[in-house]
Order: C-alpha cells, then structure tokens, then sequence
C-alpha cells in the first residue's frame, strides 16, 4: 500500500476517493444523500481561502481503498489541525486506517499543528462504535458531544403559524425578519458577517477554545456563488435591528440540490440580543423559505451541542429528531 496526495487533475485518482468517500457516507446510513461528483471535484479545487485543505489516498493495487483529509487554518488557530480517515468498507480492520492517521500527524507537525480535532460520526447513544473506538486507539479523548438532528420536510404550516406566533411579541416593532435565496442583500453583508465570525466561539465546544472565524464580505460573497454552482443554493433569514439597521440574527441552509438532505449551516443570534425569541423568529422563516423551494420531500440535517439548551430547545419544538453523534475529539501533538 501507498499513501500519495490525491491530483486533483487526474480523473481516476479523483473517481477513486469519491467512490471511497461515498461508500463510507452509504455505511449504515441508509438515508444519507451524498453531492454529486462534479460538486465534490468543484469544492476539492476551489477550498476556502482560510484553509489549507490536504487529501491523501491509500492505493493498493491502482485501486483507492482510504482517503484522509487535513484541514489547516491558515489565518486563526494556527495550533489546530482538523482531521479525518474514510476507509473502504471493503478494505477496513487491515491497517489501513492506521497507517493514514499516522500520516496525518506526521502533516500536521511538520505544519506546526499541536492540537488535531476529530469529528467521528456514529449512530446516537453508540459508545462503544469501531469509529470511536479508532480515533480513542489513536490517543484522542471526548471534548464536547453533539448530535446530529434530522427534520422531514415539508413541516406542517400550523405548527410553523404556532411558533412563529408566539415568538413575535418579544420581537416585533424592534425588529424584522427577512428571507432571502442566495445570499442576504449586499447592504447587509457587513453586519451578517460580523455575526457568521462569531458561530464558532459562540457555539458550544466544551474544552477546546477556538478563536474567531472571520469571514468578509467578499468570502461569503463567494462561498454563496460556489454554493450555486455546485447545485446547493443557500436560503437565509435574517433579524434586523430597526434602529442600527445591523443583522442581529441569522439561520441559513442549504438547498438538497439533486438529493434529498437539506443542511443546516448555522443558526445564532447576537449575545446582547438574546432572550427576544429571535432564534425561533428566524429559524421558522427559514424554514418556511426552504420549503418553498423544495421540489420534493427532503430531510433537513442539523447538529447541535447538547449542552446547546436554547438551540435544542428550539429544534425539538420544530419535531428534529436524534440520528447521530457528531461529538469533537481532541489530541495534543507531542
């Protein structure tokens, strides 16, 4: 077996780690709806300007049997490396894996990264899961747990009226709500991104500390187009405050595409803002405009800290139910 970075100018290497990345994705999850190919090679060749972003295969015999992927900050948390392994179903428990995360640590030191973060997907209230028990083996411990979330589509008016109802008196007259498909105007750019670059220190992370993500105009102008041109447009809502005319709230998904799974890429309202009903104000318009662009039932994936109360709380109101862990692993490079 080789280990060799994936050229991703070269259509077999590239038709190889799809493959690899889509039977992992199919494992045990009969509902999962992978991008397309040409969205996968799209979002291989054009990665966020912020990360560097590695692919490595495991080839044995021409064939991809694994694929890792190192991602790096490149701007803010220059200690942090996010890693992942996928082995082959058809190819695991032979070494494979193992010899990929020791792949990974020997990139990250060499990029200076002390800290990995890892991410293992498993079915929820499963502890003890061969992917826990691997990222476990490989000296990572649990930092914060999370589920992911899963909510059929269309949901039903009347419980979307009720919510919304009843969240509108804290709210109204200081602030309004607006749906938009695409992107958010450009007038409000500015104040939505002040806003994006706070999720990731905002959001539960137990005892990893990130700092701020910070995301410009001109970044989410692009992330929007790339969306679109991968077959996933992005629907957002946003609460803004009448009198600064500042975006104080925003949620915001992602189209199914081709698929049948819609994303959920991030929900938050502003700290001085909060206790107003504004993340149920704009989470029900959002999911009202999504479902008016559906073009069949689809299931809208979202992933929550448990100790998350209020978002939580807000999406067993919604009907999300539990179908997975997502919980971040940490491990210090010596």
């Amino acid at each position: 077996m080789r280990i060799t970075t994936l050229n991703v100018d070269d259509a077999p290497s590239c038709r190889g780690a799809y493959a690899v990345l889509v039977a992992c994705g199919d494992h045990a999850r009969p509902w999962n709806s992978p991008p397309s190919f040409d969205a996968a090679l799209d979002q291989w060749r054009h990665p966020p300007p912020d990360m560097r972003v590695e692919l490595w295969l495991a080839v044995e015999d021409n064939t991809v049997v694994g694929v890792a992927t190192l991602e790096a900050p490149i701007r803010d948390n220059l200690d942090v490396a996010f890693v992942d392994v996928k082995v082959d179903p058809a190819h695991r428990n032979r070494g494979v894996g193992t010899r990929l995360q020791e792949h990974l640590r020997t990139r990250s030191r060499a990029l200076g990264r002390s800290l990995l973060i890892a991410e293992p997907v498993v079915p929820a209230g499963a502890t003890d899961h061969p992917y826990r028990r691997f990222v476990e083996k490989h000296g990572f411990v649990l930092a914060s747990t999370s589920l992911v979330r899963h909510l059929d589509l269309p949901v039903d008016d009347g419980l979307l009226d009720r919510l919304a109802a009843d969240a509108r008196p804290r709210w109204a007259g200081d602030y309004e709500v607006t749906s938009h498909f695409g992107s958010a105007p450009e007038e409000l750019h500015e104040s939505l991104c002040a806003l994006i670059s706070l999720l990731d220190t905002e959001a539960p992370t137990g005892d990893v500390a990130f700092e701020p993500v910070v995301v410009t105009p001109e970044e989410y102008r692009e992330q929007c187009a790339a969306a679109e041109r991968r077959g996933y447009p992005r629907v957002i809502s946003v609460a803004v405050e009448r009198g600064s005319g500042r975006v104080v709230a925003y949620s915001e998904a992602a189209l199914p595409g081709e698929g049948t799974l819609a994303r959920q890429r991030g929900t938050l309202v502003l700290p001085a803002h909060r206790g107003r009903r504004l993340g149920t104000a704009v989470k029900v318009a959002n999911l009202r405009a999504l479902q008016a662009r559906l073009v069949r039932p689809a299931v809208l994936t979202t992933n929550n800290a448990t100790s998350n109360g209020p978002m939580v709380a807000i999406n067993d109101a919604l009907g999300f139910r539990a179908v997975e862990e997502n919980s971040l692993f940490r491990a210090l490079l010596p």
